[in-house]
């Protein structure tokens, strides 16, 4: 896709990013920085992928004033309005002028000293690792119930958004229900799996989703009551098609001798 903006699309970025980095003491405004000019072009023709999400939320706020514009965007389609503040923000810190207002000289290569002390044995940062001393104990000296491992399960849930639902659903199960489920006692990983095009048979009625929560409890049944009693509390999304959800507990074979 082509990435470049037409003359009206580039005079309503520049008024979004002045808003967004307006001039401040001996920092320019991010349109003087040249933010909407060539470092533009030369960003979208390096992350085309911004360019659709950039263009859609420019035309979408053509009309408005910079603060209720972005306003706009940040409540109405945050994928354009993350792809313009990246923009922003992102050219403007490779301006020299603004690099050199803040003091930054960007990365610089240091040659290599052999008998120089490395920055982290010298900065102090590692003295209260040092001053704490070890805390490492060999296994052998563990008593016989440290030794003793958990029982590992898995807790398998199959999942479905609503139609046309599919990016709050996603949101909600990344940012509000995993991190809520990995505090259940026992809980100790989720990984989260999408059904993929290719399978080994056709079939029907498949969950689009699966959600593989491992569990470490030599009782599960208590351990899954408990979880059962926290997730009242949780908060869940109308984008979950509740009426499809599946779930099943497998508890792993002991090893063989």
């Amino acid at each position: 896709m082509n990435g470049s903006l037409s003359d009206a699309d580039r005079t309503v970025y520049r008024a979004l990013i002045d808003a967004l980095l307006p001039a401040s003491g001996p920092l320019p405004a991010a349109s003087a920085a040249g933010g909407a000019d060539g470092m533009l072009d030369r960003l979208l023709e390096w992350r085309p992928d911004l360019s659709a999400d950039l263009k859609r939320g420019l035309a979408a706020v053509r009309e408005l004033p910079p603060a209720a514009a972005i306003a706009w965007l940040e409540s109405r389609d945050a994928e354009a309005f993350q792809a313009i503040r990246l923009a922003a923000f992102g050219n403007y810190y490779l301006d020299p002028g603004v690099r050199q207002a803040l003091g930054y000289p960007g990365q610089q290569s240091r040659p290599l000293v052999a008998d120089e002390k490395p920055d982290y044995l010298t900065s102090g940062v590692l003295e209260p690792v040092i001053a704490r001393g070890s805390i490492w104990r060999n296994a052998k000296d563990h008593s016989p119930k440290e030794q003793s491992a958990m029982t590992r399960h898995v807790f398998l849930a199959f999942t479905n958004p609503v139609k046309g639902r599919e990016n709050d659903f996603n949101d909600w199960q990344n940012n509000e229900h995993l991190p809520h489920g990995l505090q259940n006692p026992g809980f100790v990983k989720a990984t989260r799996y999408r059904l993929a095009d290719a399978q080994f048979s056709p079939g029907e009625g498949r969950a689009q989703y699966l959600t593989i929560w491992e569990i470490d409890s030599n009782d599960i049944e208590t351990t899954l009551a408990q979880a059962g009693e926290r997730n009242k509390t949780a908060v869940y999304t109308d984008a979950l098609d509740f009426s499809t959800i599946g779930t099943v507990v497998y508890t792993a074979l002991p090893k063989s001798d």
